[in-house]
This record gives C-alpha cells, structure tokens and sequence, in this order.
C-alpha cells in the first residue's frame, strides 16, 4: 500500500483506543497524512497469576494464537519458567517451543508477533483475520471431513470468544484452553472527554470489541455515534461498534495500520461529504 496516494487528513481529529505500544506506527502514518491525532487507550491488559503447572506443549500438533497479546503473554511465561519443555527440549534461550508444535494464527499481526517474540513461523494464516476464518481453515485441512489434529492447545485472553475452540471441537478436535491474560478498562482524561462530549472529533478508531465497550463506558451520553465514523480493525469490532449504535462503522481492508490508515483517509478526506471537526 502506497501511503503517499492516500487522501489527506487534514483539519481532522482522529482518536485513537489503542494502547500506546500498540498504536505508535498508526499515529504516525496518520499525522503524516494530517490528521490531528489523539491517544486515549481505554483497555490494557495484565497477566494472570499462575495456579498450576503450565500445559505440556510437547502433548500438542497446534498452538492457536489469535491476538498478538497472546503471543507475548505465551512468550513472558514460558521465559519466566523455561517450562513446559525445558531448556534442553526447546534448544536455548532463542527458541520456546518444542521442534513439532505448529503454529495456527488469526492474522498477519499475531503473525509477525509470533515470529519476533516466538522465532516462529505461523503453519496457518488465513486470508481473512478472524476466528471463524481460522476455525474453518483449519478444517479445511482435511477437506472438511475433520481435522487431522489430536490436540491443540488456544492461548487466549479472558474475553476472547470461544468460537474457535468450538468449531475445532465440531471436527473432531482435543481443545485446551490456556488463559495467560485479562482485559481492564481505563478511565479517559478530562480532557479527551472534553472533546467526546462536544462531538469534537472526526473519527475513532477501534482495534477490539472491549474497547468499543470500554468506549460506552468511559464517555457516557456521548453523540459522536451519529456524526462520526467507528474506524475498525476487523470485522468483530466492526460488529460490535453496530451493535454498540455507531451508525457509520468502517472496516480496514487489511488488519493493519496502514489499513486503518487508509480507511480512514477514504472516508475523511477529500471529496468525502465529512465536515471538517469543530475546534
């Protein structure tokens, strides 16, 4: 995607609800294209205590990943403890996982965290990053008639859907489940709330349905559903912005920062029939 064809922003204020280690590159495209941008994070996440011996991971043909905050916290708990597999199963510090485990991921964002935090490759990526694609690729492994996995372990969060477990389950499949982390929500400044409440900004943007949740709650009575677009990184928050009562919810192209980036700039920018925002 060539950012430098992309529509100006300029003369919008672009709210992003991303954590700020998640969206550094994303504020920066978008000031580059103009835009006036506002960082507000509404979730962060924290790990879980552990209670019990972590999972064998030598017991399992497919490790799914869905998020790339799974993939840290999966990485943060294997390092701490070099366990389940130990350091002579893994090979060294640069390698977690045992030689035989495949990786299955939801999108090329838990793709690339994988193979940054993990050293390794994703076995599986489907095209479209969601969980019903990611369920029904890994069915299609077997063309339909089942999956030719014994077991597989879903590392997750604790508001992750169960849709993948259960569609695996559905075919044939032994599901563990492995909750490394929890979603909390975080009370917006003064200021942004501000700028919410006058309906002073063009656009949000959100990167999961816990913070269009987290939205609702931290900006209450706000009207910026009617007059601006929900900019949304895939199709699951897209639906739950709708549900949510946006009336105007964009969907990147690709889950990406770019992505976001140029939705955004095709709805706000030139040409679009988007009034430019109030100071």
């Amino acid at each position: 995607m060539n950012l430098d064809q992309l529509p100006r922003l300029t003369g919008r204020r672009i709210l992003v609800t991303r954590a700020l280690d998640r969206s550094a590159a994303l504020r920066r495209i978008l000031a580059s294209l103009g835009a006036e941008v506002v960082a507000c994070p509404l979730v962060r996440t924290e790990p879980i205590p552990a209670t019990a011996p972590p999972p064998d991971l030598t017991q399992f043909d497919w490790l799914v990943l869905t998020s790339p905050n799974a993939v840290r916290y999966l990485r943060d708990r294997l390092a701490a403890g070099r366990s389940p597999t130990g350091p002579a199963a893994c090979g060294g510090d640069s390698d977690l996982l045992p030689p035989g485990l495949r990786l299955a991921v939801v999108g090329p964002g838990t793709a690339q965290a994988a193979r940054e935090l993990l050293r390794r490759e994703a076995a599986l990526c489907p095209a479209t990053a969601t969980g019903d694609e990611l369920a029904r690729a890994l069915g299609s492994l077997v063309g339909g008639s089942g999956l030719r996995v014994l077991r597989a372990l879903r590392v997750r969060g604790d508001l992750a859907g169960e849709q993948i477990e259960a569609a695996m389950r559905d075919r044939g499949a032994v599901v563990e489940v492995w909750t490394l982390y929890r979603t909390v929500g975080v009370a917006p400044p003064p200021d942004v709330q501000k700028l919410v409440q006058q309906s002073a900004v063009s656009a949000v943007i959100f990167a999961s349905g816990s913070a269009v949740d987290a939205f609702e709650a931290g900006f209450a009575g706000h009207r910026l559903y009617a007059s601006a677009p929900a900019a949304c990184l895939g199709p699951v928050t897209a639906a739950r912005a709708a549900v949510r009562g946006w009336r105007r919810v964009v969907t990147a192209a690709e889950p990406t920062d770019a992505g976001l980036a140029a939705v955004l700039a095709e709805t706000l920018g030139p040409g679009s029939s988007a009034t430019e925002t109030p100071a």
